[in-house]
């Protein structure tokens, strides 16, 4: 079952919902930095640029002129994990969906395709930076 807010399944969300508000971001057309196994957990842990900057975002991010936000999340007790291709800009439409009682995290853009079987999947961590390609708002 696909869930339609994907905040809503994630834990730790809280920091997303107050950044962007009732407009929280799609996790399409995401652009991928890394893929991090860790053993311990097991754990993977998927760190991404949002396609979408917040219509209101943190006064501190508009003094230091950022434009780009960034995501981690970090999927715990992994059961199965898929990544096929590589890419050196990987953009993607993340899906995540539920599978029984496990979590489902999923990308395929043609080239480059992953899939994330989990217990559960935490927001690690927001974050925004400065980049020079243009940000379209939420």
């Amino acid at each position: 079952m696909t869930i339609p807010d994907w905040a809503d399944v994630v834990l730790n969300a809280v920091s997303v919902k107050a950044i962007f508000g009732s407009d929280l971001p799609a996790l399409d057309g995401v652009s991928i930095h890394e893929i991090v196994l860790h053993r311990d957990g097991p754990r993977v842990l998927l760190r991404f640029d949002l396609k979408a900057f917040p219509a209101r975002p943190p006064a501190k991010w508009v003094a230091a002129g950022f434009n780009r936000v960034q995501v981690r999340l970090l999927a715990v007790g992994v059961h199965g994990l898929q990544i096929t291709g590589l890419q050196s800009n990987i953009h993607v439409d993340i899906q995540i969906s539920m599978e029984g009682s496990m979590i489902r995290m999923h990308g395929d853009n043609g080239t480059f395709r992953f899939d994330v079987v989990t217990e559960s999947v935490i927001v690690d961590g927001i974050s925004a930076y400065r980049d020079d390609e243009p940000v379209t708002g939420c």
